[in-house]
């Protein structure tokens, strides 16, 4: 019995072990996986020539389970190079991720004017503010003889022209392939866009902005550019470019957008107020103001109501068949409610209607009885006060 008992104790202390060790392991998992920074770029190692500018796209990641801010560092630059990390339109040091996220940054690296060939190193590191994490990473960038590339960027776009009204957003759906041998990036210019306009590119299934695109040997991406034109831009057509750069690498696309105008009419009234004064079985004539305060001309605009039933609601004119951009057309509203329709406050709707535009606006009605019922009226209380006293008279006197 005894010796049972040593054998159970034996076999009993390597179980403990197993579930303190099966315990205390996600534990010390958790705690090495808790924080994580990394950089992921696009390429490590590109070639430019000598006039080039490099760009290279790359990611800052956050794999723990908090958000991070995070410095970024270029440690190691040739002599004579200029190197910064960039947004869009800025320099940028350091950054906030959040956790489980990417933040997009650009290196951008320019040579000096007597760079010769060859392979040239720089050392990026990125580090948590408390110094408890951090990533290096090495980009090479080699810098060849000016033509001695043969690379070239191709640009296809399905329909390089669109239409659209004024104000309503555009996209045009652009493939870009990189034919040669180099690994690149490439800058993504828009020109010619007139002002107050606004543009974007992004890449193809994405929403985000973008300057740049990184390109492997004959790879091909997909990018969008979206243009939104001013509410009240005239009609016309607008040619513009969107370009691809690479140093002396570089492509054009021809592109245009047909603007067809805005369309909008507007139904008011000459004062602003928005009621009417009625009598019960008589017509009474409103006026109605309709505008195009659009940029191209409306046509076919026809007019409606909503009323009370037995109401009887004209207009006169009844259509106007073209209205153009800032005019205004005066429409007489006649407005005649049923005879016996009791005093007080009615809703009636007027709306006009055009091919590409429409408007609507309540009007209150009041309404009050006719003056000959109002006197038949008081004719009727004099009768009977009339006849009441009579009785009176007849039963005082017995």
């Amino acid at each position: 019995m005894a010796l049972k008992n040593r054998i159970a104790s034996f076999v009993g202390i390597p179980v403990v072990v197993i579930l303190l060790f099966l315990i205390l392991t996600p534990g010390l998992i958790y705690a090495q996986t808790a924080r994580g920074i990394k950089l992921v770029p696009d390429f490590t190692s590109i070639v430019i020539s000598k006039v080039d500018e490099a760009r290279l796209t790359m990611k800052v990641a956050n794999a723990g389970k908090e958000g991070e801010f995070v410095d970024l560092q270029i440690n190691t630059v040739p002599r004579g190079w200029e190197a910064r990390f960039t947004d869009f339109s800025f320099n940028v040091r350091s950054l906030y991720v959040a956790p489980g996220k990417e933040a997009e940054i650009t290196f951008r690296a320019k040579p000096p004017a007597d760079v010769t060939e060859g392979d040239y190193t720089f050392q990026l590191k990125a580090v948590t503010q408390d110094g408890g994490v951090q990533d290096n990473l090495k980009i090479v960038i080699g810098i060849q003889k000016e033509g001695a590339t043969t690379d070239k960027i191709k640009m296809v776009t399905l329909y390089p022209v669109l239409r659209t009204p004024a104000g309503i957003s555009i996209q045009y759906n652009i493939d870009l392939t990189s034919e040669g041998k180099a690994d690149r990036t490439f800058e993504l210019i828009i020109k010619g866009v007139p002002p107050l306009w606004t543009t974007s590119v992004e890449p193809a299934y994405e929403k985000k902005q973008i300057s740049t695109i990184s390109l492997k040997s004959g790879e091909t991406k997909g990018v969008n550019i979206i243009l939104t034109s001013p509410d009240r831009q005239a009609p016309g057509e607008f040619p513009f470019t969107f370009q691809a750069r690479s140093g002396s690498i570089q492509e054009t696309l021809e592109l245009k957008v047909e603007v067809s105008g805005s369309y909008d009419i507007t139904v008011a009234t000459p004062t602003g107020r928005l009621n009417a004064d009625a009598v019960a079985g008589q017509e009474s004539v409103m006026t109605l103001w309709v505008g195009n305060t659009g940029t191209a001309e409306v046509k076919g605009i026809s007019f409606s109501s909503t009323k009370p039933d037995g109401w009887d609601i004209k207009f006169e004119p009844d259509k106007i068949d073209t209205l153009t951009a800032r005019d205004i057309k005066e429409i007489s509203v006649k407005i005649k409610p049923p005879d016996k329709t009791i005093a007080g406050d009615y809703i009636i709707s007027l709306n006009a209607m055009g091919e590409r535009s429409s408007s609507t606006k309540e009007i209150r009605v009041t309404v009050s009885t006719p003056t000959k019922w109002g006197a038949i009226g008081v004719g009727i209380v004099v009768v009977v006060i009339a006849g009441l006293v009579g009785v009176f008279v007849r039963l005082g006197r017995r």
